[in-house]
């Protein structure tokens, strides 16, 4: 919760902690690292800034050398759709003979 304080703040506004987690993340940093209150608060606007200047940068994320997991990943859920569509064609067969005349006439069915 240290490395993610800005989710801490966060997951409070929410509901999802209680409002007192602030006060045990930064007792539990104090306490690990020996050191005051201030010293916390020094450690949390410099991570601030750095936080602030990294996210105005642009990043590129080169992933070339996932690229054969990346499309077998997408081959395979292709082919999981596929069966799924068959099968759920299989299933409803019936009920689709039966109603695809009607699906487009605007008739009742």
């Amino acid at each position: 919760m240290v490395e993610h304080f800005g989710a801490v703040a966060n997951m409070v506004r929410s509901g999802e902690l209680r409002p007192e987690a602030v006060d045990e993340v930064i007792a539990h940093f104090c306490r690990v690292n020996r050191v005051a209150r201030e010293e916390f608060d020094i450690h949390l606007v410099e991570a601030k800034a750095e936080w602030f200047r990294l996210s105005r940068l642009e990043w590129k994320v080169d992933l070339a050398e996932f690229e054969p997991v990346v499309e077998e990943a997408q081959r395979k859920r292709q082919e999981w759709r596929d069966r799924r569509d068959e099968e759920y064609a299989e299933a409803n067969e019936d009920q689709a003979l039966y109603e695809w005349p009607y699906l487009h006439t605007g008739e009742p069915m």
